[in-house]
C-alpha cells in the first residue's frame, strides 16, 4: 500500500458529483490541476476531513483515516486565503497547531519551536506582530510555518499561490520545492494555473467535473495529452482533424517552412490573425482553409508578422499524434 491511497472517494450535491482516487508516494509532490468548479478543493478539504465523504475510504500510512476529525489525522494545510487568525500575533497563529494537538506541551518548548520555524522562513522577530500588518509573501511564509509546526506526513495546499503577484509566485515556488526536500513530507497541491504544476509537480493530476482525466509526469501530461480537454488546457496547443481522427501538435513544434528542416513534409498557408509576444519570440494564431472548414492554429516566429499576412507554415508528420475528441464535453464546461 502507498503513503497515501483514497479509494473511490465521492461525493454528492444537487448540481455535482466527485468520484476520484488517488495513491501518492512518501515524499511525492501531487499536483491536482483543473478549472475551476471541477472539485480540487472539495477532494482537497476531504482527505484534510472538513468535508466528510458519501463513500470510499482514505488511508494514510496503513491506517484508515476516514472517519477521524481533522486534528488527528496529522495532516497540515494551507489555505487558498491563508486562514490566518487575526486576533493572535504571528507566533500565536504558528503555535496554534501544536497546542492543539499537544495540549501538555511545554510552554518554553513551544516558544523554541515557533522561534525555528520565524528563523526558518526568514521571520526572525515578527512573532509579536500583527496579521493585519503583513505582506502577502509573509502572510504564506506564517501559514507554511503555522501548517508544519506539528510535522505532519502529509501537507495539503489549496491554491497556495494563488493570490501573489508573479514575481512572489516564482520565488515561492522554488521555496516551496526546496522546502519539501528538505523535510521529507508528502504534498497535495491543487491549482489551476498550468505554470506552477509544471514547475513545482512530480506528478500532475488533471481533473474536469469531478472526475480523474489523465494523470502522469509533468514531460508526460504535457507531451502526450490522452484528451482534447488535457491538451487544451495545457499549454498552446492545436487540433487537427484528419481522416483517421483527430490529430494533436503544440505550437513548438511549428515554424515557417523556410526555417524548418527537411524532416517537417507538411506544409500548411495560414492567414495571420492574432498576435501575442512572449518576451523570446511570437505566438502567432492564424487560420488555414484546409478541407470544409477554416482551421484555426498556433505557432511561434521569431519576428513579428502583420495581421492579415500570409505565412507557409511546416511541421513533421510523426508530430502529429492521436488524441481523444472530446470538444463537445469542453464548450460545456
Amino acid at each position: 500500500m502507498s503513503f497515501l491511497e483514497i479509494e473511490s472517494i465521492q461525493k454528492d450535491y444537487p448540481d455535482f458529483s466527485l468520484e476520484m482516487g488517488l495513491s501518492c508516494e512518501q515524499g511525492e509532490i501531487v499536483v491536482i490541476l483543473g478549472p475551476s468548479g471541477g472539485g480540487k478543493t472539495t477532494f482537497l478539504r476531504i482527505i484534510a476531513g472538513l468535508i466528510a465523504p458519501d463513500r470510499g475510504r482514505i488511508f494514510l500510512e496503513g491506517k484508515d483515516i476516514t472517519g477521524l476529525p481533522p486534528r488527528q489525522r496529522g495532516v497540515g494545510m494551507v489555505f487558498q486565503d491563508f486562514a490566518l487568525f487575526p486576533h493572535y500575533d504571528v507566533a500565536g497563529n504558528i503555535a496554534y497547531g501544536p497546542k492543539a494537538h499537544y495540549p501538555r506541551s511545554e510552554p518554553k518548548q513551544l516558544a523554541a519551536q515557533v522561534e525555528k520555524l520565524l528563523e526558518r522562513f526568514s521571520l526572525p522577530g515578527f512573532g509579536p506582530r500583527r496579521i493585519q500588518g503583513l505582506s502577502g509573501g509573509e502572510r504564506q511564509r506564517v501559514a507554511l510555518a503555522r501548517a508544519l509546526a506539528i510535522n505532519p506526513g502529509l501537507m495539503l495546499f489549496d491554491e497556495p499561490l494563488g493570490s501573489l503577484d508573479a514575481t512572489l509566485r516564482k520565488e515561492l515556488r522554488g521555496e516551496l520545492r526546496m522546502l519539501q526536500r528538505e523535510m521529507g513530507y508528502t504534498s497535495i497541491s491543487v491549482t489551476h494555473d498550468q505554470e506552477d504544476a509544471l514547475a513545482v509537480a512530480d506528478r500532475i493530476v488533471v481533473v474536469r467535473d469531478g472526475r480523474v482525466v489523465q494523470t502522469g509526469t509533468p514531460e508526460e501530461v504535457y507531451a502526450r495529452p490522452k484528451t482534447a480537454f488535457v491538451a487544451t488546457f495545457f499549454g498552446d496547443a492545436n487540433l487537427i482533424p484528419m481522416p483517421d481522427g483527430l490529430r494533436f501538435i503544440r505550437a513548438e513544434q511549428i515554424a515557417l517552412a523556410s526555417e524548418n528542416p527537411s524532416t517537417a513534409n507538411l506544409s500548411l498557408d495560414i492567414t495571420v490573425s492574432d498576435i501575442e509576444y512572449r518576451g523570446r519570440d511570437y505566438l502567432v494564431k492564424g487560420q488555414s482553409n484546409l478541407g470544409k472548414d477554416p482551421l484555426q492554429l498556433c505557432f511561434r516566429m521569431a519576428h513579428r508578422p502583420r495581421v492579415g499576412d500570409s505565412v507557409r507554415i511546416a511541421f513533421p508528420e510523426s508530430s502529429l499524434l492521436p488524441i481523444m475528441d472530446d470538444r463537445e464535453i469542453i464548450k460545456g464546461v
